[in-house]
Parts: C-alpha cells; sequence; structure tokens
C-alpha cells in the first residue's frame, strides 16, 4: 500500500487523494468479497478473471497520469482482487484430502513470501526506473499468474480420475 501513497504524491502530485486511494481499493475489496461469497460461480474461471483483471487494471493505473481516474481503477482493482484469495483457499483446502493445516500452513506462507518479495521486487524496479514501472512489472507478474493458474487447471482436468485421489 506505500506504493500507491508514494505513487499519489511522487508521480501524480496529489498527496491527499493516496489515502482515499487506500480506501477505496480496501473498501471494494470488502465489498467484493461479501458478493463472491453469495453468488455461486465457477470459482477457477472467477480466480481466472479476477488475477486477468486485476493485472490490467494495475497496468492501466501505470499508464495513466490522471489522479481522479487511478482513484477509480485503484477502487475497481480492489474489487476485482476481492474474491483471489478466499478462492484460493477454498480450492486449496476442498483438495487436501483431510490435511487442512498443511494446507493453510502453505497457503499462509505463500501469501507472507509474497508480501516479502512482491514490494521488494517493486521498490527494486521503481527505484530504476520509477513506479510506473514498478506497476507494470506487477501487472506483468499477475498476468503471468493468471496463465499459470489457467494451465494449472487445464493439466489438472487431463489427468484421468484415479491420478486426482478419487476411486
Amino acid at each position: 500500500m506505500l506504493f500507491i501513497d508514494s505513487f499519489y504524491v511522487l508521480e501524480l502530485k496529489e498527496p491527499v487523494l493516496g489515502a482515499y486511494a487506500i480506501s477505496a481499493f480496501w473498501l471494494f475489496m470488502s465489498v467484493s468479497r461479501l458478493i463472491f461469497s453469495k453468488v455461486r460461480l465457477d470459482t477457477r474461471r472467477t480466480l481466472i478473471y479476477a488475477i486477468s483483471i486485476s493485472a490490467a487494471l494495475v497496468g492501466l493505473i501505470a499508464a495513466f497520469g490522471n489522479a481522479q481516474l487511478t482513484l477509480i481503477l485503484y477502487a475497481l482493482t480492489g474489487a476485482a482482487a476481492g474474491p483471489i484469495y478466499p478462492i484460493l483457499a477454498g480450492l486449496m483446502l476442498g483438495s487436501s484430502l483431510g490435511d487442512t493445516g498443511t494446507v493453510s500452513s502453505v497457503l499462509a506462507t505463500s501469501a507472507s513470501l509474497g508480501s516479502a518479495i512482491g514490494p521488494s521486487l517493486m521498490g527494486i524496479v521503481s527505484g530504476l526506473f520509477g513506479l510506473r514501472s514498478g506497476f507494470l512489472v506487477l501487472s506483468a507478474l499477475a498476468f503471468s499468474a493468471s496463465a499459470a493458474t489457467f494451465l494449472s487447471f487445464k493439466k489438472a482436468q487431463q489427468k484421468p480420475a484415479s491420478a486426482k485421489g478419487i476411486s
């Protein structure tokens, strides 16, 4: 979230809007999670769409220099990103076959590593090439995650039933 505030201060010269952008991101993410918990959609497709839309929105944030427009884009990014973590948790726990402690630990560790590596990478790129470049790297990583998720789901569909743990 520090990068959002820095983006508004350093790139857009709008220091007050940075706090609004962070608040809008979290508000829309929370509302999105509530909505997606009630709507029954194909979770795998929703996950791929959510990651892809989030990636596209972050790319648009990097591309535009209008503070008000990026404020809207941050809110929409929060809405798009809302279902990602709950869907990942549900898919992982649903496939755990009773070993939920290990699955929860892997999920928490992955989130922690992402929280440590992502900002570091973004900071390095931003320091070398500017904040917009840092956001473009974030967007590219998210698109890569979307593609990897899609390929993972395709591979899982091609496995025979016995390989999936179904007798």
